[in-house]
């Protein structure tokens, strides 16, 4: 049973990360593709949806890997789990705050 709720905290942070590229940094960039003409950058946009969605799913990361990171008594798992949490916050810096 221990083996799968870490799988499955595993898979969240997996399942996270590819959300995080899968979420758009701008609603509009798919305009460039449809009309080369067009910025997407000049479009105002201040709805900050993605930016929000995207923290609860980060917030989900870390919840999961620092519950992981409580409950273990093996070091090694504590270290990777927070890695774990470590490379997902920089990962989400990155994307949206760079």
């Amino acid at each position: 049973m221990r083996f799968l709720i870490r799988l499955a905290a595993h898979f969240v942070f997996i399942g996270g990360l590819s959300l995080f590229l899968l979420v758009p940094r701008n609603p509009y960039e798919w305009m460039r593709s449809v009309e080369s003409a067009t910025s997407a950058a000049r479009i105002q946009n201040n709805s900050q949806n993605s930016v929000t969605f995207t923290l609860l799913v980060l917030f989900a990361i870390v919840m999961t890997q620092a519950s992981l990171m409580v409950t273990t008594s093996v070091k090694k798992e504590q270290r990777i789990s927070f890695s774990l949490i470590v490379s997902a916050v920089l990962c989400w810096l990155l994307w949206y705050w760079y």
